[in-house]
């Protein structure tokens, strides 16, 4: 019997067969579960649920309401990306998706996609389940329906993760990816810009409960979703979905919450007060990064003195003493550099370096120059054995160039004194 016989015995009405004509078990009714229903595609029927929440729902200390207040020069600020500068929360889809793997990979697909939108004076989130491999490409085609009426993309780690994947979906099954026209906010990089310093992990689980004071309730770890999907597909329990649909959804609301709160913190008129100090210095890192010197400066004076922990003191006096430098604020610059040095913290060669040139070139002083060379290279030998031989030697070799520079100077003006 030859292969075709053979195949022919397994199906003999062999063809391609919709999403709809697929046999499932009686059992599987996920209306039963979660408020959604099938929705037709031009592929298949997809199953859908929609979620409402009024602006009035507090999502932790986050009132949605607080959406309304932002608007587009926040965005830009927080990104410093033009291409969301016209940014509206009302014309945004808020992306997230449950996948197959965690790492990623040309295997990996989203078998569940979330997406949270603002219309009449509520929040939606619509969620697209994929409940059984030949309905992907209806699963594709709902998202694409829904950015379709979106003219920005906001996710957290999308860029590397969520949209890589998709766009992977995208081709494999042959269609047109919404993904490559759309302006797209990934919140994770600006969200490490301001919270790394202060609770170091950034991961949105994580920035929930320290910035939102939001605290999940029987929820369940990604790292189970994609065995519950699975357990799904071979048991056909739709009860073991429920919470990957609430986990789903969570994310999306705390990525909404998270983008308005970060957006809040570039706020002009916000008053300084309401910082916490690790806040203020991030920022004024923030905007160090695009040479705004005088906001940055405005940023940093604004730190009380004392209230900075011991490994951000170099950090804070190096943004504050280099922008008072570019603004040739000398006298300014000085002060924030013996302050540093004078407060007993660890060694830092680039405030003595920073001094020596003060002296050196704006203040002609070429004793105090002198002085503070000599310093630098007595700390760098009491340290010689702490740190890398090469960096010793290069910076020692540099140390003494610029004193024998300073000393030849010195020798050339003595005679005119005299």
């Amino acid at each position: 019997m030859g292969l075709r016989e053979r195949l022919e015995r397994i199906d003999p009405d062999p063809g391609l067969r919709t999403s709809a004509e697929v046999p499932r078990p009686s059992e599987r009714r996920l209306s039963d579960c979660v408020p959604g229903r099938e929705v037709p595609t031009p592929y298949g029927p997809c199953f859908s649920v929609r979620w409402e929440y009024d602006l009035d729902y507090h999502h932790g200390s986050f009132q949605l309401q607080k959406l309304l207040t932002l608007s587009g020069k926040e965005v830009e600020t927080l990104t410093f990306d033009q291409s969301l500068s016209g940014f509206d929360f009302r014309r945004a889809a808020f992306l997230d998706v449950e996948t197959s793997s965690l790492s990623g990979g040309v295997g990996t697909f989203a078998f569940l996609i979330g997406v949270a939108y603002l219309e009449n004076d509520s929040l939606y989130v619509e969620q697209y389940l994929m409940r059984d491999f030949i309905e992907e490409s209806n699963l594709l085609h709902l998202l694409s329906e829904r950015l379709r009426r979106s003219s920005y993309l906001v996710t957290y780690n999308g860029k590397c993760f969520d949209t890589s994947i998709l766009s992977a979906r995208y081709i494999l099954n042959r269609l047109k990816s919404p993904l490559d026209r759309i302006p797209h906010l990934d919140l994770l990089f600006p969200a490490r810009r301001l919270w790394k310093r202060r609770f170091g992990d950034c991961s949105l689980t994580h920035l929930e409960v320290a910035v939102l004071s939001f605290q999940r309730t029987e929820d369940i770890p990604s790292h189970l979703i994609p065995q519950i999907y699975f357990e799904y597909l071979r048991d056909g329990n739709p009860e073991i979905l429920v919470p990957v649909f609430s986990h789903n959804c969570d994310d999306l609301i705390s990525l909404v919450a998270l983008t308005a709160t970060a957006c809040d913190l570039v706020r002009e008129d916000r008053p300084h007060f309401l910082y916490h100090p690790l806040d203020l210095l991030s920022l004024g890192r923030h905007y160090y990064r695009v040479r705004d010197y005088e906001k940055t400066a405005s940023l940093l004076e604004q730190i009380p003195r004392g209230e900075l922990r011991a490994e951000f003191k170099e950090e804070y006096h190096c943004l504050l003493g280099d922008c008072y430098k570019k603004l040739h604020q000398w006298d300014r610059a000085e002060e924030v550099w013996c302050g540093y040095l004078e407060s007993g913290e660890p060694f830092s060669l680039r405030f003595h370096v920073e001094l020596a040139k003060l002296y050196e070139h704006r203040a002609r002083d070429l004793s105090g120059a002198q002085q503070m060379t000599l310093r630098a290279l007595s700390a760098l030998d009491e340290l010689a054995s702490q740190l890398e031989t090469r960096y010793v030697r290069i910076r020692r070799e540099e140390l003494l160039h610029r004193l024998n520079r300073i000393e030849r100077k010195q020798s050339s003006i003595s005679p005119t004194k005299a």
